[in-house]
């Protein structure tokens, strides 16, 4: 039996996934907490990812500023972590895990996508994998937080998973499952009670709902009236169903009102010690190149920020901002040209809205979850250097 090339692609990009899917049903599945199978499965996503990201720096095409920018980010948190570490701090070690495992998954995608050896059907399979997953892991997370707090109103931080494979819809082709899908988000996202959650989650549907209408181009006009009453009703059911839901929830509700008095959780007093820290400083290596991996730990007696631009600019000083604002500056960029396909410009939108959102209330780049938005960047951006060097042929 020959072994083809187009073999060994859709068994490396299927196991990677696989890889991911399996690491992230700790706890639910089997037992979290270095087990023989989180091991092994973090260590496939790893080796996988460095390999690819080794064979897109190969490539001969012209890079582009999301991929040099994506790819600087992951170097100076490896040279940062590197020389600058407490290597047996273990929350450090595992901050560093997580953003190797969510950052490198970008490239394996990247070059298969640029190799032509993905479409939305690799997507919607992982969809059916990772979905029941998350469900299981929220259901787990809920017992265990009431089991050790003996409470009811639980706060749980997988409705941030919901949000993450909300752009995963625009490559459903079926509307009707698409919106279905919609609303099973919403339900967890507001069932989870997290309040950066449910804001990340309303920019996403936005942009979905944005773009299922435009992307409406039958030439029937008979056609076109079915399918505006077929996907309008079905969005006036998720929208009743999640209001309904999100009313039913009083204690949602209550944090919800907390935070129009200004209760954040004390984020606001970590954000205030890290900046006037860094702004403070009299080093200017530590103004433009900030005080070492994981130092907002130093800075704040034991937390992170919380918060992604405070993280770098405490991290990597003002260098780190920069190298992620081209990031986001790319992105849109992106968005704002016509030239690209409609369902990936609206996608990247939605990506980059939730993105942005959580880079200023949570955790995005430092999160192994961002992994999932990490494959449709590399999915998108990798298409579009596909493009480029097929057109230049």
């Amino acid at each position: 039996m020959t072994v083809t090339y187009s073999k060994i692609s859709n068994f490396t990009i299927g196991l990677l996934l696989l890889a991911f899917a399996i690491y992230s049903a700790q706890g639910s599945l089997y037992p979290e907490g270095g087990s023989i199978i989180s091991q092994l499965t973090i260590l496939v996503l790893f080796v996988i990812s460095i390999v690819y990201f080794f064979k897109t720096l190969l490539l001969k095409n012209k890079k582009n500023v999301f991929y040099i920018s994506w790819s600087l980010l992951v170097v100076i948190n490896i040279i940062g972590f590197y020389f600058t570490a407490e290597w047996s701090n273990l929350l450090q070690f595992n901050r560093f895990k997580a953003i190797l495992g969510a950052l490198l998954g970008f490239y394996p995608f990247y070059y298969f996508a640029y190799k032509g050896r993905i479409n939305y059907k690799t997507f919607e399979l992982f969809l059916i994998v990772i979905i029941p997953i998350i469900i299981l892991q929220f259901f787990y997370n809920q017992a265990n937080y009431i089991d050790k707090f003996d409470n009811e109103n639980v706060v749980n931080n997988v409705a941030y998973l919901f949000v993450l494979i909300l752009p995963f819809l625009f490559l459903i082709r079926n509307r009707i499952i698409a919106l279905t899908l919609l609303a099973v988000i919403l339900y967890f996202v507001i069932q989870g009670a997290k309040r950066g959650a449910l804001f990340a989650a309303g920019l996403g549907t936005m942009a979905f709902i944005y773009y299922i209408f435009k992307n409406i181009k039958f030439s029937s006009k008979i056609k076109r009236i079915r399918l505006y009453f077929t996907i309008f009703s079905g969005l006036l059911v998720v929208v009743y169903l999640g209001f309904k839901k999100l009313f039913e929830n009083e204690f949602l509700l209550s944090r919800l009102d907390a935070l129009s008095e200004g209760n954040t959780s004390n984020r606001t007093e970590i954000y205030a010690t890290i900046f006037n820290f860094w702004y403070s400083t009299d080093n200017f290596m530590n103004f433009i190149f900030g005080f070492g991996f994981g130092s907002s730990l130093e800075i704040t007696g034991g937390y992170f920020a919380h918060n992604d631009w405070l993280e770098l600019l405490s991290n990597f000083g003002v260098i780190g901002v920069l190298i992620y604002l081209f990031l986001i500056f790319s992105t849109i960029s992106y968005i704002r040209n016509n030239n690209h396909s409609l369902q990936n410009r609206m996608m990247l939108l939605s990506i980059v809205l939730i993105w942005f959102f959580m880079t200023m209330v949570s955790m995005w780049y430092t999160s192994l979850n961002t992994f999932l938005h990490a494959i449709l960047l590399g999915y998108i951006y990798g298409n579009e250097a596909r493009k480029k060097t097929f057109y230049k042929l």
